[in-house]
């Protein structure tokens, strides 16, 4: 079931001068020569790897990524758009030729997926949904609505992060917690207005998209002035158990993941590093 021309090739391949128990000079086939050289051959197939060599530029992207970049957004802060592309940084880390990065130290390395057997709660949303918005809103055409949610520790009476992000722009606002209760977020909202003159506030604040979590439960609060009754913007609920409705903000709390891991004492972190990590995410490169 083999050409002829296969078997000739093959053979030419193996063969080799070898001297025989009378120190005679044999010209014969060696299968295990021919093999060598077949493997030689599948080294140098393929696509060139062209950065495989450079250390400096490699070494460059890994301790980049190691800093909690993704690909894309290594390529913009070192600068080699057109130089190298996102999709060869991926094929390196997955065939490990970058030494000391692995597919692990990418920001968002999927994990194997749990099932849950068990049923969702019935969760009432405690105000308006995101079907009374206004479809501007939705549609991200005009800027300064947000959503916003909070970053907690791990589970007990600890500090948090409230975090707020502008969905068409995706500014991000963080404002520490004393701890993820309506009594802490009324103290931080109350804070919030203070400083911004009333009519600022409103200009800014146009709507707000929260999840169902309890401590959003006293809307009425978010949506007046602190001086009168009046209402200086408007909250609406996302659908439970739908947080790509609120995408953008859960999107922007998974980067602060990279910076403060689940289960660390946020409490422990200074004012200071919190708005070095709300500078960091402000100026990360984004193909938005």
């Amino acid at each position: 079931g083999v050409s002829r021309q296969c078997i000739d090739y093959e053979i030419r391949k193996g063969m080799v001068f070898q001297r025989d128990t009378h120190l005679n000079d044999v010209y014969l086939y060696k299968a295990d020569y021919a093999q060598m050289i077949t493997d030689k051959n599948k080294k140098s197939t393929g696509v060139k790897l062209r950065f495989v060599d450079n250390d400096k530029l490699m070494n460059s992207i890994k301790n980049t990524i190691k800093a909690n970049y993704s690909p894309y957004a290594t390529i913009q802060v070192l600068g080699l758009e057109g130089v190298i592309s996102e999709k060869t940084i991926y094929n390196y880390v997955r065939r490990k030729l970058i030494k000391g990065l692995s597919w692990k130290d990418l920001p968002y390395m999927k994990a194997d997926k749990r099932k849950f057997s068990h049923e969702p709660k019935l969760v009432m949303p405690f105000g308006k949904t995101i079907d009374f918005r206004p479809e501007e809103v939705a549609g991200r055409s005009t800027p300064l609505h947000w959503e916003m949610d909070t970053v907690y520790s791990a589970k007990g009476n600890l500090p948090c992060l409230l975090t707020l992000t502008e969905r068409k722009t995706l500014l991000e606002v963080i404002k520490p917690m004393r701890n993820r209760t309506q009594a802490s977020l009324s103290t931080v909202w109350r804070v919030s207005q203070k400083d911004m003159e009333v009519k600022n506030f409103k200009e800014v604040f146009k709507s707000i998209t929260v999840d169902n979590g309890m401590e959003f439960r006293d809307f009425a609060m978010i949506e007046k002035s602190i001086y009168s009754d009046n209402k200086v913007t408007s909250v609406y609920f996302a659908h439970p158990y739908r947080s790509g409705e609120r995408g953008s903000n859960e999107n922007q709390n998974r980067m602060i993941r990279r910076k403060i891991p689940k289960g660390d004492n946020i409490g422990l972190y200074s004012e200071s590093e919190i708005k070095e990590y709300t500078r960091w995410l402000n100026t990360y490169p984004r193909k938005k």
